[in-house]
């Protein structure tokens, strides 16, 4: 699975081709070796 460590961002993304929003969240990796930066895009569903 994916370990999602703490959300720090959030913001609309693009205009999904069927029309929908999309929506962007970002973790980063409080400058550490063992965490990673990470976007994560969801379709935002009427």
């Amino acid at each position: 699975g994916i370990y999602i460590d703490n959300v720090e961002g959030a913001t609309f993304g693009p205009t999904l081709p069927n029309g929908h929003k999309s929506i962007i969240f970002v973790a980063d990796n409080n400058f550490s070796k063992t965490e990673k930066t990470q976007f994560f895009l969801f379709e935002v569903m009427p």
